[in-house]
């Protein structure tokens, strides 16, 4: 009897002991890497269109009278706008940087008519035919989607207007402005290259010293010319649809 437990403690001891041997020989076996979503990449050069809303505020302060009227204006411009842009991205980690041109041409628009103190009457008025930026562009990504800051130079071209039917004068110019403009901005990345944006722009044209207009040399006064320091602010709202001239992000598999 004793010698029948002897046995059976000692196949029990050697099963213990040969059974990590045989465990660290076994192969073990690993399925196959998971794959992730795919990781977005901005780089790359973009084209798209653009529509929007634009709206601002018109100062005219008059700096030689126009024989006796003697009266400035303030007054709003809104109007829509729409055009094309043109850019190329860098990505950097999360960090986005870019490079855009764009173009809009607009109907914003404004005019006020204004009585001076001596009750001669004037109508002003201004439209802006286009809108034109060349901006720097920083943000950051969270794969498909992008939120960024933008900087740069804008120009403009201007129609202004003036005509006092108690003067019996009418007179008009067209100016083509430079100033600077700042803005922000959220896009998102679909399948197949496409991306979709909404932005505000500021874009402010600074102040155009002793503007004259044609016409208005028939006034009855002496020199100069009658003139005024104008200035211009803009801000707007766009929508913008891009193709992005890039590879399509592809599946990353993960290792372990």
């Amino acid at each position: 009897m004793r010698g029948n437990a002897v046995f059976v403690a000692t196949t029990l001891g050697g099963l213990f002991v040969i059974q990590p041997a045989l465990a660290a020989d076994m192969p073990v076996y690993k399925g196959p890497a998971p794959v992730t979503a795919p990781l977005f990449n901005w780089t790359g050069p973009y084209l798209g269109l653009h529509g929007g809303y634009g709206w601002g505020d018109k100062t005219w302060n008059l700096t030689v009278p126009i024989a006796s009227f003697d009266a400035g204006a303030d007054f709003s411009t809104n109007g829509w706008l729409g055009g094309a842009q043109i850019g190329f991205n860098y990505q950097i980690e999360n960090w986005v940087w870019g490079l855009e041109a764009d173009f809009s041409w607009s109907n914003i628009d404004g005019n006020r008519t204004t009585v001076a103190p001596n009750a001669e009457v004037a109508d002003f008025s201004v439209g802006l035919d286009w809108l034109a930026t060349i901006t720097g562009r920083v943000g950051i990504a969270y794969d498909r989607s992008l939120f960024y800051i933008k900087g740069g130079a804008a120009w403009v071209r201007e129609e202004y207007g003036f005509s006092s039917p108690t003067l019996g004068v009418a007179g008009s110019t067209h100016r083509t402005r430079g100033g600077w403009t700042v803005g922000a901005g959220w896009e998102w990345a679909y399948p197949e290259n496409w991306t979709v944006r909404l932005e505000y722009n500021y874009m402010d044209f600074r102040t155009h010293r002793n503007l004259t207009l044609s016409g208005l040399g028939v006034v009855p006064a002496p020199p100069p010319d009658p003139s005024w320091d104008i200035e211009q602010q803009v801000h707007a709202v766009k929508f913008a649809i891009n193709y992005r001239f890039a590879t399509p992000a592809t599946p990353i598999a993960t290792r372990y």
